[in-house]
């Protein structure tokens, strides 16, 4: 099940060299792929998990699912930290 949410992840968020896919278009290529990349037993419990996410509103809530899957308790999100851009003429090297 960790390989399908990494995989989801992986498809949906957004790179330098490309664009995230749409929720939708990630969940339909996994559900194409089943039974070849992903194990066909796992693909529905990890779509029923998904769609009661994204119906509670989000990832990171704790509940169970009609599949009876349980989620993790909520994780707070780690401070974001701005770092100096090394491209910027105007960033001294080793300063950061």
């Amino acid at each position: 099940i960790l390989c399908l949410v990494d995989y989801f992840d992986a498809l949906t968020s957004e790179r330098p060299y490309r664009r995230g896919w749409t929720p939708l278009g990630a969940r339909e290529f996994i559900v194409a792929h089943a039974g070849t990349h992903f194990d066909p037993a796992l693909v529905p419990a990890f779509l029923a998990w998904h769609a009661a996410e994204a119906e509670s509103g989000g990832i990171g809530r704790a509940l169970v699912g009609s599949a009876g899957i349980a989620s993790p308790p909520a994780v707070q999100g780690l401070p974001q930290v701005s770092l100096p851009d090394p491209l910027d003429p105007g960033v001294e090297r080793g300063t950061y």
